[in-house]
């Protein structure tokens, strides 16, 4: 039995030697790489990483990044500003090939169009491109009283430089690279440079090009089925256009959200929501820091208006605040999107699902709006994303106030301030509670 067991350890000693030594320094993704390109192939995740200081982390948006745009040497572009990675188009006759059109639908409505079955499921099939198998088309926010709440993606990129027929579009050179002269009118925009390539690729000319015309958006325009909204880059702004999804236009894929519009304040806000009982704990873990546990629980408080949530699935950003004695000790940040849903049993209460973490390492949240004594909140995350917490809290980062707050307005947050001696507060964990 002994000699099983040491056979076994021998076995995963080398395991181990093996996995590590497959991540030395020498394959760092960011070595010798500009702040702003992309280091997460292989990966998809909800926010893209990328280099900052030659280390790959989740990118954190920056309008005032200069370059705003960094080329990936891979096919695809990095909006610093926006932190999404948009495809890059060419003039190859392949996937990328800026001549090519699709329609939004087959069937009438649905996403059953050569846009989705032929164009994404190229760029998403294989090993996908650029290492990733989560490229999309950009959502758009709509114009002229017709909103669909929804992020404007596709309008990020048209940042009013010069822009016409035969010049490309309203984007910036980056998107617009060895590509023009072009024509006007409807496809071929383009047939200057041909086989120029996304990435120069087996020893083609590498070029950037911009359908300066139309580009499909993925959100429909509201009240009807039928239409999709278009991104048009001929010009500077409010560009969108909404034709039928049977028609055929361009297609330019991005992947990747926009980060959090959202981060916690230096020192706690007043005049929160305040609970009947409350909860919080850390774990922390000296061996392995991406094992941290957080867990909030906020219930029985104040009456809260279902307006003070927001639309989480759309726009609204949530951040869940952690001060010791009155400075920001850790927060993370709840993306709006896919991962939260409205109840349909509870009119107004929203639950937020998401086991890979990737936004702050947050797995969990709920937010329960409705009269004095019967609204919720909670909060739980694991992972790296709370690695600097250690534990046990010394005295002089006592006592704890968590803060739940949301991009509605200001004044609508969620406080428990443990002024109250911790239940537990050793080398493993923090535990506090109300009353």
């Amino acid at each position: 039995m002994k000699a099983r067991k040491k056979a076994r350890y021998l076995a995963v000693s080398l395991a181990t030697l093996v996995i590590c030594a497959g991540t030395t320094a020498g394959a760092d993704p960011c070595t010798g790489r500009p702040d702003g390109a992309t280091c997460d192939a292989g990966s998809d995740g909800t926010f893209a990483k990328t280099c900052s200081g030659q280390v790959c982390s989740t990118c954190s948006a920056n309008p005032g990044a200069s370059p705003r745009f960094v080329d990936n040497g891979d096919g695809t572009i990095t909006d610093r500003a926006t932190c999404l990675v948009w495809e890059k188009k060419d003039n190859a006759d392949g996937i990328h090939d800026l001549n090519k059109v699709y329609a939004w639908t087959s069937s009438g409505s649905a996403r059953d169009g050569g846009l989705f079955t032929q164009f994404l499921a190229t760029l998403n099939g294989g090993g996908g491109f650029a290492g990733h198998h989560d490229w999309r088309i950009p959502t758009a926010a709509g114009q002229n009283g017709s909103f669909t709440g929804l992020p404007a993606e596709a309008e990020s990129i048209e940042v009013g430089a010069t822009c016409g027929d035969t010049i490309g579009g309203c984007n910036p050179p980056e998107f617009n690279s060895n590509c023009g002269p072009y024509s006007a009118g409807d496809p071929p925009y383009t047939t200057a440079n041909p086989g120029c390539t996304v990435d120069g690729a087996g020893a083609t000319s590498e070029c950037s090009c911009s359908p300066f015309y139309h580009s499909w958006t993925d959100s429909t325009v509201n009240g009807s089925n039928d239409l999709a909204w278009l991104e048009c880059y001929t010009v500077s702004s409010g560009g969108l256009s909404s034709p039928s999804k049977t028609d055929a236009y361009n297609a330019r894929a991005v992947r990747g959200s926009m980060t959090p519009t959202i981060a916690c304040d230096a020192s706690p806000r007043s005049g929160c929501f305040a609970p009947g009982q409350s909860r919080f704990s850390l774990t922390t873990s000296s061996m392995d820091p991406s094992r941290n546990k957080l867990l909030w629980s906020w219930g029985r408080g104040d009456a809260v208006d279902p307006s003070a949530l927001g639309d989480p699935v759309s726009t609204t950003d949530y951040a869940l605040c952690v001060y010791a004695n009155g400075s920001l000790l850790t927060q993370a940040t709840i993306a709006h999107g896919s991962h939260w849903n409205a109840s349909t049993m509870i009119a107004g209460r929203y639950s937020y699902r998401d086991s890979s973490g990737s936004s702050s390492g947050v797995r969990k949240s709920q937010i329960t709006p409705g009269d004095m004594g019967a609204t919720k909140a909670q909060v739980s995350a694991v992972g790296s994303g709370l690695a600097s917490l250690a534990t046990p809290l010394t005295a002089g980062q006592l006592p704890v106030r968590v803060q739940l707050v949301n991009t509605v307005d200001a004044a609508d947050c969620w406080t428990a301030d443990y002024s109250n001696e911790p239940v537990r507060n050793d080398a493993k964990s923090f535990q506090v509670r109300l009353p």
